[in-house]
């Protein structure tokens, strides 16, 4: 099913453990034409750091409940590694 991206955007993004933050931007790959990365804005939980997580690890998306999960888990994102630009952490988490 197609759907828009900016339906993505502000989605809450859902751990297997719990609140991850929200969907900030989505990285396209304009060769393939596919969605390379969700960046997620941790908020409070980590100190507003950013992540990148893969398309891979998308579960299942709700767009009427503003709602994303996947399939990692709270401490798979946080010791991804320590902060820095998203240049330096391309790569993401989830397996792309």
């Amino acid at each position: 099913m197609l759907r828009s991206i900016q339906t993505l955007k502000g989605s809450a993004v859902a751990a297997l453990d719990g609140l991850l933050g929200s969907v900030d931007e989505v990285y396209f790959d304009d060769q393939a034409w596919g969605v390379r990365y969700l960046v997620i804005d941790t908020g409070n939980w980590l100190n507003g750091r950013q992540v990148l997580i893969s398309p891979y690890s998308v579960k299942h998306t709700d767009p009427g409940a503003g709602a994303v999960s996947v399939d990692l888990t709270r401490d798979q994102v946080r010791d991804r590694g320590g902060p820095g630009n998203l240049d330096s952490r391309l790569g993401g988490i989830g397996g792309f």
